[in-house]
């Protein structure tokens, strides 16, 4: 009995033993797994950490390369910059001599541009004013022209009647002749009528004055003459009048012109 109880417990202590083993197999197994687990992850977590340093060198590396290029980029944009200053230094002398200088030109072209232009107005102007004082001589001269043609015209009829043999008003015709012959010889007579007409108070006779002033005077020939004398003062008094024009218009165009000039 105490065998078999012996057996029994025995039996009983192996099966336990039996189970502890295989619990402690298994347990060895998923330890075993776990440390397997952990060996792999560390493992990969090693290369990955040596990936990052490599990783971290090369980047390194490379900063140190950029930080090498951007000193001497900074070396060339100082080198740079510094030619390029002294250069726009040397280009703004350049320019503001330059600009000096065409200043002056400039403001040597506008004086003498002025100083030609107040000369031409000036020339103008005198010139204006020797045509306005020629015109004003032609008109006075045309009037006076045109008084002696009266004159002439009453000359004539007075000889005319002279000659006639109206004796009645033989003394008021011969006094009004003598007038009209000194009034010709002090203002503007024609050439043609001084040296043949005889004064009546120099003739030997009333016959023989009637006979001198009808052979100096020809009326058909005065008429002539006086005809185109008038046609010579109106063509020389529309030639001022269009030279008077022309100068007026020059004058403005000048004016215009100078104006125009001053504003810039």
């Amino acid at each position: 009995m105490q065998l078999e109880r012996s057996e029994t417990a025995r039996r009983a202590l192996e099966a336990d033993v039996r189970e502890r083993e295989a619990e402690l197999s298994a347990e060895v197994r998923l330890k075993s797994e776990e440390a397997n687990k952990s060996l792999v992850a560390l493992r990969y977590e090693k290369k990955e950490k040596e990936d990052w340093r490599q990783q971290s060198d090369e980047l390194r590396r490379q900063v140190q390369i950029l930080q090498e290029e951007l000193r001497a980029n900074k070396d060339d944009v100082a080198v740079v910059k510094e030619r390029y200053d002294a250069e726009l230094s040397e280009t703004r002398r350049r320019c503001a001599i330059e600009i000096d200088e065409a200043r002056r030109r400039a403001e040597a072209e506008v004086d003498e541009f002025r100083r030609r232009c107040e000369t031409e107005l000036e020339d103008l102007r005198r010139r204006l004013r020797s045509e306005k004082n020629l015109r004003k001589a032609c008109e006075k001269w045309l009037r006076s022209e045109l008084k002696s043609r009266e004159e002439m015209e009453l000359l004539l009829a007075a000889v005319k009647d002279a000659a006639s043999g109206r004796a009645a008003a033989a003394g008021e015709t011969a006094a009004e002749v003598e007038a009209l012959i000194d009034r010709l010889r002090t203002s503007s007579p024609t050439p043609a009528l001084h040296s043949p007409i005889v004064s009546p108070r120099r003739g030997t006779g009333s016959g023989g004055t009637k006979l001198a002033m009808t052979s100096a005077i020809s009326p058909p020939a005065t008429a002539a003459a006086a005809t185109a004398r008038t046609l010579e003062l109106e063509l020389l008094r529309r030639k001022l009048e269009e030279d008077n024009n022309r100068l007026k218009g020059e004058l403005q165009a000048a004016r215009r012109m100078l104006s125009e000039k001053l504003k810039y």
